[in-house]
């Protein structure tokens, strides 16, 4: 879990850049036939940015911004 932490929050800056977060919660799934710690963390501009981190691997899965208000 922690090596997991802080390679979300590394990849943050380069994934989402000129975002800053707030809250969010973390889910170990099974997620395309692995198992991923999934990161979901709100930013200040009202958007989800998730993350899936590979458990094993360490790598980047996927990832994904999604937009809470629509303009």
């Amino acid at each position: 879990l922690e090596s997991a932490k802080e390679r979300c929050c590394e990849e943050l800056p380069s994934l989402f850049p000129k975002e800053s977060y707030g809250g969010g919660f973390l889910i170990l799934q099974s997620w395309k036939k692995s198992i991923v710690w999934n990161f979901t963390l709100i930013t200040k501009t009202i958007k989800f940015a998730n993350v899936k981190i590979e458990a094993v691997s360490g790598k980047v899965f996927e990832h994904q911004m999604i937009e809470l208000i629509q303009k």
